[in-house]
C-alpha cells in the first residue's frame, strides 16, 4: 500500500519533469532553428555581395561554397544538439538536472526533489535500509511543495524572441537587396548554382560607327555616334588625323545614359580619318571627304570722301570691312574668293542688295554712304553652293559737324572810346573748313529819333587765305559809319558757314555781344563812383591799420615785460598776423580796382598824361606797402608760433610791429596823395565832358542849319540829352568843389565860377529846346550857339584851374625841397667841419664829450629834417625812395660816429663822419634831380612818340603772330611744310628779328621809361628767341604762345602808360618821425649806457631787418634813453 502511494508521487513527479523536459526542448530547437536560418541568410548574402563584386573564379567559388556547407552542417548539429536530439546530449535533459534545475529556481524546495528522486530510485534495492514509510513520507512531502509549482515558466522565452528578430531582419535585408540589386544577385545565384563554370565577361562583339565614311562641305560639322555591342561600359578613346596635318589627334569618350558615345568637329575645311578604339578592340580608319564652299579670300575696300572735304581717297586693310566714313563717301568693293563663281552680291540691313560684277573668282561693285547700316556678301558658286555664314559688317556714318566759332577779342561786352573802333579776334574750328564768314550786327540807339530799325545787318569777313580746320584771324571794325550817339550801343556776333557740299552748308553763331557807346558824363558818373568807393575803402582801411598797429604795440611791450609765451598769446598773435594779412589783401583789392578805373578814364582820353604819371606812382605806392619782406614776415611769425620758439617770436614780434608801422604810414601817404590826384583826375574828366559836350553841342548847332521839321523834333531829343549830361556836369562840378576844401591850398572858391557857366550853359540848352519845339528855328540857333561858347570858355576855365593847381602846388614843393637841400647841405658842411676837427682828436683828448654833443646836434637836425620831408612826400611823388634811402645811410653813419667816439676812437669817429657827409651830399643831389624833374613836370612827359612807335610795332607783330599760325596749322594738316612756305617763314623769322633789333632801339632811346612795359631789353630777348625758333622751323604751340605774349604785352603799352610789370628792383621805406631837440651838453651818462644801448641795438639785428631799419631803430633807442634821462 505504501509502495504504491510512493509510485503515483514518483509517477506525477516524473510527468511534471517531462512536461518541463519537452517545453525546454521545443524552446532551444525553435530558437537554434531561427538562429541557423539568420545565419544562413546572411552569410548566403554576404557570398551573393562578394561574387557581385568580384566574380570570383570556380576554384575560390567551390572553396566559398565548402565553407557554406560546411559551416551549414556545424550550426545544423549544434541546433541539434543543443535541443537533445542526439543521444549524446540526452543526459543535458535527465530527471535529476531538470530536477536541479527546478530545486534551483524554486528556494523552498532545493535539493529534496533530487534527493527524493534517488530514494525512490534506489527503494527497491533498498541496500541502504531506507524505511519505506519515511521514503514516501518525504516523497509525498517533495510532491506537495511542487505540485502548485509551474516548471514550464522556467523555460525563458527570450532567446527564441532574439533569434526570431534576427531572423526577421535578415529577411526584411535580404528581400530589400534582392529588390534593389536584383540583376547582379541573380547573377551571383547563378554563378554558386554552377560553382565549377567560368562566368568571366565575354569581349566586344561589335563597335558600330555612325556616319563612318562621310562626305560634307566646308563649314559642316562631323557628328560622330558609337554603340558597342557587348558588355563593354568603359570610356572609348577616338582618333583623327586632318590632311594638312601630320599629328594624330585623339580624344576620351564617355558613355551617356543610354551606353553611346558621341563626338563632334566644327566647322571643318579639309579632308580627314577617323577610328575608333575600345578596350583592345580598334574600328577601320573612316573617311570624311570634305568639299570647298565659296568664301571670300580677299576683301579690299577703297573710301573715296567728298571732294569739299580735301581728303585724299584710303584704302583699308585687307579684309576689314567695317566701314566708318562721312555721308556721301563712295565706297568701292573689290572680292577674290577661292573658286569660281556664279553669283555674288552685297546683302544690306536698309537698302536693296547690291549685285557684283563677277570675273572668274574676283566680283567688285561700288555703293555711297548715306545712314548707317550693316552689310555682308552672299557667293554662289558654280555646283550651286553658298558661302556659309558670311561676316557681317558694319557700316558707321559719320556726320560733317557744324562749325564753332568764337569771338576772343575782346571776348566780353565792352564800351567804345571816342575813335569808334573795335579790335576783334575771331577763333572758329569745323572738320574740314569754312566757305563763307559774316559780322551781323544791331544798333540800338538811346534815342530815338527816327522809327528804329530792329532788323541785323551785316558784311562777309574775310577768312585766311590759308584755310584749314582751325582759323584764327583778327579784324578791325571801325564803327564810324553808324552815327552812334552817347547812350547807344551796338549787338553783334559772328556767324560763319563750313563747306559740306553734300549736306548743305551748316552754319554756327558765336555768342552775341554788346559794344556800347557811353556818354562822358556816364564815365565821370561810374568812374568817380568806384573812386569814391576806393577811397572809402582805403580809409578804413588806414583805420583799421591804425587799429591793428595799436594792437601790435601793446602785445609787444607786454612779450619784452614777460618774455614767456603762453596760449593766450600766442593767439593774439596769431590773430593779429591773420588781421595784418587780411588788410594786405584787401589793399590788394583796392589796387587792382582803381587799376580798372584807370583803364576805363584812360581808353576814353579822359585824363593829362601827367595824371596818368601819377596814377602809375600811386600804384607804386601800393607796391612799396604790400612788400615781399612783410609777406615773410608773416611767414616767420607763423613758424615761430607752430615752435613757440620766444626768441624767435621776440624777432618775429618785433619785426610785425616794424612792418606794420611802415604798412600803415605807406597807406596814409597814398591816401593823401590818391585824395590830391582825384581831384586832379576829375578837373581832367571835367575839362574833357565839357569838350565833348561842345563837340555835341555843336553838331546840333549845324545840323538845324537844314533840318527839316520832322528832323528839327529829332534834334530837340539830342538837345535835351545834351542838358541832361550837363546838368550832371555842374552837379559833379559841385561835389569836386566840396572834396577841394580838405585842401585848403587847392582854392576851391575858384571853382565856382565853372559851376556857374556850367548852369548857365544848361539854361541855354533848355531855352533851345523850347525854341525848338515852338518851331523858332533863329531863337533856337541863338541858344545853341551861347551854349557852344559857354561850353568853350567852361573847358578852357577847368584847364587853367587845373594848371593853376599844379604850378601853387609845384611851387610850394619846390621851395621846401630848396629849404631842404639847403639845410642838408648846411648840414653837411657842418659834418666836415665836426670830420677834420674829431680826426685829430687823440684817444685821451677831454674834447670828446664836446665833439660827441655837436654830433648828436647834427644827428637831431637830421632828424627834423626827414621829418618834413615825409610830411611832405605826403603831398608830392617827387620825394623818391633814393632821397630817403641817402638820408637813411647819413643818419646811421653819424649814430655809428656816436658809437666810436663813446669808445674815444677818433679816427673810427671821423670816417663814419666823413661816410656821414657823402650821404649827405648824395640826398641833396637827390633832391636837386626831383626838383628838376618837377620843373618841367607841367610839360608834356614825352610819351607821345614812345607810345606811337609801340603801336607800330604792335602792329607789325599781330601781322607776325597770325602769318605765323596760319604755317603752323598749314604744318600740321601736311605734316611738313613745301619749299615755297618754308622760304615764307624764313622771311617771317627775319622780320621777327628786324622788330627785335626795333625793340632794342627803343631802349637805348627810352630807357628811363622802362617801367611802361617792363624790361624792353628782355623783350627783345623773348623776340630773337622766337626768331631762332622759326628759323629752325620750330612752329610748335610753345612758339605761337611766346608771339601771343609779346603782342600781348604790346597791346597794353598802347593802352596804359602805366604797366602792370613795374619794376621792383627799388623799394623805398616809409620814413620815420624823431623826437628832434636841442641837447644842450653831452652828458656823461650816455657813455655809461653804451651797453644797453648795444643790446637793444643787437637785438634789433637778429630779427632780420634791412639795414635802413636798422638805422631808425637805432635812432629810436637812441631817442627813448634821451627822453629817459630828461625825465630823471
Amino acid at each position: 500500500m505504501n509502495q504504491q502511494k510512493s509510485q503515483t508521487y514518483y509517477t506525477r513527479i516524473l510527468q511534471k519533469l517531462h512536461l518541463y523536459r519537452r517545453k525546454k526542448r521545443t524552446t532551444l530547437f525553435l530558437t537554434g532553428l531561427f538562429r541557423f536560418w539568420a545565419y544562413e541568410g546572411a552569410f548566403i548574402l554576404f557570398l551573393l555581395v562578394l561574387e557581385a563584386l568580384f566574380q570570383f573564379p570556380p576554384a575560390v567559388r567551390q572553396a566559398l561554397l565548402g565553407v557554406f556547407v560546411l559551416g551549414t552542417l556545424l550550426c545544423l548539429a549544434g541546433t541539434f544538439f543543443a535541443a537533445g536530439r542526439f543521444p549524446w546530449s540526452k543526459s543535458l535533459f535527465s530527471d535529476d538536472r531538470l530536477a536541479g534545475e527546478a530545486g534551483e529556481a524554486f528556494p523552498d524546495i532545493r535539493d529534496q526533489l533530487v534527493d527524493a528522486l534517488q530514494i525512490i530510485r534506489n527503494l527497491s534495492q533498498n541496500k541502504e535500509n531506507y524505511s519505506p514509510d519515511l521514503a514516501e513520507a518525504s516523497l509525498k512531502s517533495v510532491y506537495e511543495r511542487i505540485k502548485s509549482k509551474d516548471f514550464q515558466s522556467l523555460v525563458s522565452k527570450r532567446p527564441l524572441f532574439q533569434s526570431v528578430r534576427n531572423f526577421s531582419i535578415v529577411v526584411v535585408f535580404f528581400t530589400f537587396s534582392a529588390l534593389l540589386f536584383n540583376r547582379p544577385l541573380m547573377q551571383s545565384v547563378v554563378h554558386f548554382s554552377h560553382p565549377g563554370q567560368s562566368f568571366k565577361e565575354k569581349a566586344i562583339e561589335a563597335i558600330r560607327v555612325t556616319p563612318g565614311d562621310w562626305q560634307c562641305l566646308t563649314g559642316d560639322t562631323l557628328l560622330v555616334a558609337v554603340r558597342i555591342q557587348g558588355k563593354f561600359n568603359r570610356p572609348i578613346e577616338i582618333f583623327w588625323k586632318e590632311q594638312s596635318k601630320k599629328r594624330v589627334q585623339s580624344k576620351i569618350l564617355r558613355p551617356d545614359s543610354s551606353q553611346s558615345y558621341h563626338f563632334q568637329l566644327a566647322h571643318l575645311k579639309e579632308n580627314l580619318v577617323y577610328s575608333v578604339k575600345a578596350g583592345k578592340e580598334k574600328t577601320r580608319d573612316f573617311t570624311v571627304t570634305v568639299e570647298k564652299r565659296p568664301m571670300v579670300r580677299s576683301l579690299r575696300v577703297e573710301l573715296i570722301f567728298p571732294a569739299y572735304t580735301g581728303l585724299p581717297s584710303r584704302i583699308l586693310e585687307e579684309n576689314q570691312g567695317e566701314i566708318t566714313a562721312l555721308r556721301g563717301t563712295r565706297v568701292r568693293l573689290k572680292i577674290r574668293a577661292n573658286k569660281g563663281l556664279s553669283k555674288a552680291k552685297v546683302v544690306f540691313k536698309h537698302q536693296r542688295p547690291l549685285k557684283l560684277r563677277i570675273r572668274n573668282r574676283e566680283a567688285g561693285g561700288a555703293f555711297r554712304v548715306m545712314r548707317d547700316d550693316s552689310y555682308f556678301v552672299r557667293l554662289e558658286d558654280t555646283q550651286g553652293h553658298g558661302n556659309a555664314e558670311p561676316i557681317h559688317y558694319k557700316i558707321a556714318m559719320v556726320t560733317d559737324q557744324p562749325p564753332v566759332v568764337e569771338i576772343t577779342q575782346p571776348g566780353q561786352d565792352v564800351d567804345l572810346s571816342e575813335e569808334m573802333i573795335l579790335p576783334l579776334q575771331v577763333q572758329a574750328e569745323d572738320d574740314f573748313g569754312f566757305s563763307s564768314a559774316e559780322l551781323r550786327y544791331r544798333v540800338h540807339h538811346a534815342v530815338v529819333v527816327t522809327k528804329p530799325d530792329t532788323n541785323f545787318h551785316g558784311f562777309p569777313l574775310i577768312l585766311p587765305e590759308a584755310g584749314g580746320t582751325k582759323i584764327q584771324f583778327d579784324f578791325t571794325w571801325r564803327l564810324g559809319n553808324l552815327q552812334m550817339l552817347p547812350g547807344d550801343y551796338v549787338e553783334y556776333f559772328v556767324k560763319i558757314l563750313d563747306n559740306d557740299a553734300v549736306a548743305g552748308f551748316k552754319p554756327a553763331v558765336s555768342r552775341t555781344f554788346l559794344a556800347r557807346f557811353p556818354s562822358m558824363a556816364e564815365i565821370y558818373r561810374e568812374t568817380t563812383s568806384a573812386q569814391d568807393e576806393s577811397i572809402q575803402e582805403l580809409e578804413e582801411l588806414v583805420r583799421e591799420s591804425g587799429d591793428l598797429k595799436k594792437e601790435v604795440d601793446k602785445i609787444t611791450d607786454e612779450m619784452k615785460r614777460n618774455p614767456e609765451m603762453n596760449w593766450t598769446k600766442k593767439q593774439e598773435l596769431k590773430e593779429l598776423a591773420e588781421k595784418q594779412q587780411r588788410l594786405a589783401q584787401k589793399a590788394e583789392k583796392l589796387k587792382n580796382k582803381l587799376n580798372e578805373a584807370m583803364d576805363r578814364l584812360q581808353q576814353n582820353n579822359m585824363l593829362s598824361e601827367e595824371t596818368i604819371q601819377k596814377y602809375a606812382e600811386v600804384q607804386k605806392l601800393f607796391d612799396e606797402a604790400l612788400t615781399p619782406e612783410m609777406k615773410k614776415m608773416l611767414r616767420d611769425l607763423q613758424k615761430a608760433l607752430e615752435k613757440m620758439d620766444s626768441k624767435k617770436l621776440d624777432r618775429a614780434g618785433n619785426k610785425f610791429k616794424m612792418n606794420e608801422d611802415n604798412f600803415q604810414k605807406s597807406l596814409e601817404r597814398t591816401l593823401n596823395l590818391l585824395k590830391r590826384l582825384r581831384i586832379e583826375q576829375k578837373l581832367d574828366q571835367a575839362k574833357k565832358m565839357a569838350e565833348n559836350l561842345r563837340a555835341r553841342q555843336k553838331a546840333v548847332n549845324k545840323s538845324l542849319e537844314k533840318a527839316s521839321r520832322r528832323e528839327k523834333e529829332d534834334l530837340q531829343k539830342l538837345e535835351k540829352k545834351i542838358e541832361e549830361d550837363t546838368q550832371q556836369l555842374k552837379e559833379a562840378l559841385k561835389k569836386l568843389q566840396q572834396e577841394m576844401r580838405e585842401f585848403p591850398d587847392m582854392q576851391a572858391a575858384k571853382l565856382k565860377p565853372s559851376v556857374d557857366k556850367a548852369q548857365e550853359s544848361a539854361e541855354n540848352m533848355q531855352k533851345m529846346g523850347q525854341e525848338l519845339q515852338a518851331d523858332n528855328q533863329q531863337g533856337a540857333r541863338q541858344a545853341g550857339s551861347k551854349s557852344e561858347q559857354n561850353l568853350q570858355q567852361l573847358s578852357q576855365m577847368l584847364g587853367k584851374m587845373k594848371q593853376g593847381i599844379v604850378n601853387k602846388q609845384k611851387k610850394e614843393v619846390m621851395k621846401q625841397m630848396a629849404r631842404s637841400s639847403s639845410e642838408l647841405l648846411r648840414l653837411s658842411e657842418e659834418q666836415e667841419a665836426l670830420q677834420r676837427r674829431t680826426r685829430k682828436l687823440s684817444s685821451m683828448s677831454p674834447k670828446f664829450n664836446q665833439m660827441a654833443e655837436k654830433q648828436l646836434s647834427l644827428l637831431n637836425r637830421l632828424n627834423q629834417i626827414t621829418k618834413e620831408l615825409y610830411r611832405l612826400s605826403q603831398k608830392t611823388f617827387f620825394v623818391t625812395p633814393e632821397i630817403g634811402k641817402a638820408v637813411g645811410k647819413g643818419m646811421g653813419n653819424m649814430r655809428q660816429s656816436l658809437s666810436q667816439m663813446e669808445e674815444r676812437n677818433g679816427r673810427g669817429a671821423s670816417a663814419h663822419q666823413k661816410s656821414a657827409m657823402g650821404a649827405l651830399n648824395e640826398a641833396v643831389l637827390h633832391i636837386q634831380q626831383s626838383m628838376k624833374s618837377l620843373s618841367s613836370a607841367s610839360s608834356s612827359v614825352g610819351m607821345e612818340e614812345y607810345l606811337k612807335q609801340l603801336q607800330k610795332m604792335a602792329g607789325r607783330q599781330q601781322g607776325l603772330n597770325q602769318q605765323t599760325l596760319q604755317l603752323s596749322l598749314k604744318m600740321a594738316q601736311q605734316g611738313r611744310l613745301t619749299e615755297s612756305q618754308q622760304g615764307r617763314l624764313r622771311r617771317l623769322a627775319a622780320q621777327q628779328r628786324q622788330l627785335a633789333k626795333a625793340m632794342n632801339e627803343l631802349q637805348k632811346q627810352y630807357g628811363g621809361h622802362s617801367n611802361v612795359l617792363g624790361n624792353m631789353q628782355e623783350m627783345a630777348r623773348q623776340m630773337d628767341e622766337v626768331a631762332k625758333r622759326m628759323a629752325l622751323s620750330q612752329l610748335d604751340r610753345e612758339t605761337i604762345q611766346r608771339q601771343k605774349k609779346i603782342l600781348s604785352r604790346l597791346l597794353d603799352a598802347q593802352r596804359s602808360v602805366r604797366q602792370r610789370d613795374f619794376s621792383k628792383r627799388r623799394k623805398s621805406e616809409a620814413g620815420k618821425n624823431f623826437v628832434a631837440r636841442n641837447p644842450g651838453a653831452l652828458p656823461v651818462e650816455i657813455l655809461q649806457k653804451r651797453d644797453r644801448l648795444r643790446e637793444d641795438i643787437l637785438r634789433a639785428k637778429k630779427a632780420g631787418y634791412s639795414e635802413d631799419f636798422l638805422n631808425l631803430i637805432q635812432s629810436y633807442y637812441e631817442a627813448l634813453y634821451e627822453v629817459k634821462r630828461e625825465k630823471k
